[in-house]
């Protein structure tokens, strides 16, 4: 009987001390202070720790320990920019990282270029959705079928998808001018699902472009042409791409 008594009350002892635990894992949190840095393109459609699949488009982010669901407000202390976010990962972070955002956060918070900024977190609610984003999806539904040349893959038809609240220059699908380089890889199956998820965001003309290197190799750069000039290129990127949280690039001159 005291045996019994005894296996009781450590099973007890265990569930409390497991339920401090988890109290102390899952304290709100007021102003935790550290480096705020945001995801890779390539993680674009991977599963997260929580088991939902991060979308670069939307407001959520990965914190070390705060549930999922969980929704926080981060503010970038060198300008007072904020945004609140949705906690849909977990990760284990190193060098006083304390939070690592999607795209479309790092853009409200003006860090694409920085890549990381100091920040504060505070813990605001809980959501089963994430916050509204200003990414407005676009249908791809109207692509011709694929072309190709000896250096360039285009998938998509030349025809410019049209976006709201956009007047300006768009891409042609077509071969020389001016593009915009969004990636390079030396894998081509990893330039090919950037390729893809560009056109299902609603984006024309999305080309691989096929170099070799100078060791020999080869590089598959993601490109956006074509543009008549640079200032136009340059138009689409500032006007376009950036604004809706698509992508960051380069312009570059397609021979």
């Amino acid at each position: 009987m005291r045996q019994q008594i005894f296996t009781a009350l450590a099973i007890l002892g265990a569930i409390f001390m497991q339920a401090i635990a988890n109290a102390q894992s899952y304290t709100p949190i007021t102003g935790q202070q550290g480096i705020a840095m945001f995801y890779a393109d390539y993680f674009e459609g991977q599963t997260t720790a929580h088991g939902e699949v991060y979308r670069k488009t939307e407001l959520t982010c990965s914190h070390g320990w705060l549930p999922k669901g969980t929704l926080v407000k981060v503010t970038r202390q060198d300008n007072g920019r904020s945004v609140t976010l949705r906690v849909n990962d977990k990760g284990d972070f190193q060098n006083g990282v304390i939070i690592m955002i999607s795209y479309a956060a790092a853009a409200e918070l003006d860090i694409i270029n920085a890549g990381k900024a100091r920040v504060t977190v505070e813990q605001t609610g809980y959501s089963d959705t994430n916050p509204v984003s200003a990414f407005r999806a676009r249908s791809a539904s109207s692509y011709a079928s694929a072309s190709y040349s000896s250096e360039f893959t285009a998938k998509g038809g030349a025809a410019p998808v049209a976006a709201a609240g956009y007047y300006g220059p768009s891409p042609s699908g077509a071969f020389g001018g001016y593009g915009l380089q969004l990636g390079a890889y030396s894998l081509y199956d990893n330039a090919l699902r950037r390729q893809e998820g560009l056109l299902n965001q609603g984006v024309a003309g999305v080309l691989i472009r096929e170099n070799m290197t100078a060791e020999g190799g080869r590089m598959y750069r993601v490109v956006i042409g074509s543009f008549a000039s640079r200032t136009d290129a340059e138009t689409y990127l500032r006007d376009y791409l950036k604004p809706n949280y698509i992508a960051d690039g380069v312009v570059v001159q397609l021979k």
